[in-house]
């Protein structure tokens, strides 16, 4: 560096030379005539790497003693630290003090102490808050919540429906500290980690009107616009597949299929990949499909590995294509465990080793979701995860081969929708230790999305004939009776793999 005059920092000159007549140096014009006639003994400048961490204020705040070296103002801090603190190791950054506070969390600080909400707003000036503050008013940082330790509002607000009338990260942000973490809302976190791990080079190549995107860019995008169908593409290489576990979603679209409902399949499809990637899912379209989801489904089998992709030749309706996934599920030599899931469910946390969990603790046979709109009984079994409650949802079930060996397959009935899920479960269920008791999957599935001010929890994807409905319940009350193994004859229908 060429220094004159100009530039020429006497407090600096004089702090790191110790070799100087201060008697003879009275100010930077004589200063600066001592360092021209002794350049090779006088320190005027520094290696600008030695400061790309460094902060002044952490660096007095974790040095106690530099005060009394009259160490007081953030210039001073600096070229001790030059002179000295840097040979002696001397804590001097945000990082080395975010190594020390291991389990501080910026944003759970700031919701243990709300005051501090408008005040602070990011993670170095929450540390110096409180190793200003904190320590000395014994100030709490840890709670018992599931805080995020990035808070992303595009990712919150996009999360929850009920949000998305929320435009400002800092509303965003308020509401979070003062109502989501109490509201437990922490299921988003899983999705902003998984879409950190996006693959953006090969998101771009399949979407090249987005090739100028940032990677947060990208991301947004894909939220606020995931009624466009794009498929986002994550890094994936080393996924180990659990070949125990397989799950099969049956699909149905018409012309008749409200938008709402087409919008919830796309969605439930594009998040549940997104999410469990670590077992084989088999997607059976009931023989008919429109064109657009068929195209969104292929393109789901092209992106992930993990996607099998079967089609009725001919609408078998809903027990048939239950048995087609059964079957095509069962030909795994190594499956231990069945998921059918529905294609209209919001998938929000991998499901996996939590269902497998609770059928190996408890020997349950069949694993089922609650109604959450008529009567149901928390908190009165051994486990908070068991429900009690009369009225099964059928939009997921998990079993163990040992109990599909026992009671076999669904009952085929007249027509093609009503009464399956019922039946096949509570056969399951009857005689057991767990009739009546349903599994709780909140955390990990929402059974209905808010499309434009409607729910899709009762939208069908086909146009139900109600009449015709009435002969199947006909039919459950004459199969309720009967509690044996349900045996089904794959070879009367037609179905093809699409490769």
């Amino acid at each position: 560096m060429n220094i004159n005059i100009d530039n020429f920092n006497l407090d600096f000159y004089l702090y790191m030379n110790d070799n100087i007549d201060n008697e003879k140096i009275k100010n930077k014009e004589s200063a600066y005539q001592d360092y021209l006639k002794n350049k090779e003994n006088r320190i005027v400048d520094y290696d600008k790497k030695i400061l790309e961490n460094f902060n002044s204020i952490i660096y007095l705040l974790c040095n106690k003693d530099l005060r009394k070296l009259n160490i007081q103002n953030a210039d001073f801090a600096k070229y001790h630290y030059i002179k000295y603190g840097k040979k002696e190791n001397r804590i001097s950054s945000l990082n080395e003090v975010k190594k020390i506070l291991k389990d501080f969390n910026w944003i759970e600080y700031v919701y243990l102490n709300k005051k501090l909400l408008h005040k602070l707003n990011n993670e170095k000036d929450c540390i110096i808050h409180y190793l200003l503050h904190g320590i000395r008013k014994n100030k709490p940082f840890k709670s018992d919540k599931n805080i995020c330790t990035e808070f992303n509002w595009v990712v919150y607000v996009n999360y929850y429906y009920d949000l998305n009338f929320m435009k400002t990260k800092e509303k965003a942000f308020e509401h979070y500290i003062n109502v989501g973490i109490d509201e437990n809302r922490s299921e988003w976190i899983c999705l902003h980690n998984i879409l950190q791990n996006i693959d953006e080079e090969e998101y771009k190549k399949h979407n090249p009107d987005l090739k100028s995107f940032s990677k947060s860019e990208l991301i947004n995008h894909w939220l606020k616009k995931d009624n466009e169908e794009r498929i986002l593409i994550t890094k994936n290489n080393n996924i180990d597949i659990n070949k125990e576990f397989c799950i099969a979603i049956s699909v149905y679209s018409d012309k008749n299929t409200p938008k709402e409902r087409l919008y919830a399949s796309y969605k439930c499809l594009n998040y549940l990949f997104l999410t469990v990637q670590t077992c084989k899912i088999y997607i059976i379209i009931d023989g008919n499909i429109i064109d657009e989801h068929f195209e969104f489904i292929k393109k789901l089998k092209s992106f992930y590995k993990n996607c099998i992709l079967y089609k009725n030749k001919k609408n078998y309706g809903i027990s048939i294509t239950k048995n087609i996934c059964l079957k095509i599920l069962n030909d795994n030599t190594d499956l231990k465990y069945f998921c059918l899931l529905d294609d209209d469910i919001f998938i929000k946390n991998n499901f996996i080793d939590y269902s497998i969990d609770i059928i190996e603790n408890n020997d349950i046979p069949i694993l089922t979701n609650f109604n959450k709109g008529l009567p149901y009984f928390e908190n009165q079994l051994d486990h908070k995860y068991l429900i009690k409650s009369n009225f099964f949802f059928g939009n997921i079930l998990v079993f163990s081969k040992k109990y599909f060996d026992i009671f076999g397959y669904f009952r085929e009935f007249p027509y093609r929708w009503g009464e399956e899920h019922q039946e096949f479960t509570k056969r399951y269920l009857r005689n057991s230790n767990y009739e009546n008791i349903t599994i709780d999957f909140r955390n990990y599935l929402n059974d209905e999305y808010i499309v434009g001010n409607v729910s899709t929890l009762h939208l069908h994807s086909c146009i139900v004939d109600h009449e015709k409905v009435k002969l199947n319940q006909e039919k459950y009350n004459e199969y309720i009776k009967i509690h044996e193994y349900v045996d089904f004859d794959f070879s009367k229908y037609e179905v093809e793999e699409i490769k």
